[in-house]
């Protein structure tokens, strides 16, 4: 079993970008929750929150943006981080992925 070593960033292409290496890792729901933290459209996750949930079409255009992948590509380093950390806290409950994957600092 080899192990790759990512920057914050490097990790969350390979999880999120549709043909990176890892992109099988997590689930398009959690995939979705690890994009609400991305914040190259600034931070969806209040917009979402409070968001009515009889408007489909704000819903609608919120899920565009957070599927949209210059949200997650334009992302500051502080965004690459909490996406990196959640990641790897939903990833350590699978245990086929334990010693597969190495980020910076881990």
């Amino acid at each position: 079993m080899s192990t790759t070593t990512y920057t914050p960033r490097e990790f969350a292409v390979s999880i999120l970008h549709h043909d990176g290496k890892n992109r099988d890792l997590l689930t398009d729901s959690e995939k979705a929750s690890c994009r609400l933290l991305a914040d190259g459209f600034g931070d969806l996750r209040d917009r979402w929150a409070a968001c009515d949930t009889n408007d489909d079409q704000t819903r609608e255009q919120l899920l565009d943006m957070v599927w949209d992948w210059s949200h997650v590509r334009d992302s500051s380093e502080l965004a690459f981080d909490a996406m990196q950390a959640y990641a790897l806290q939903r990833m350590g409950m699978a245990d086929s992925v334990r010693g597969m994957i190495r980020t910076e600092g881990s």
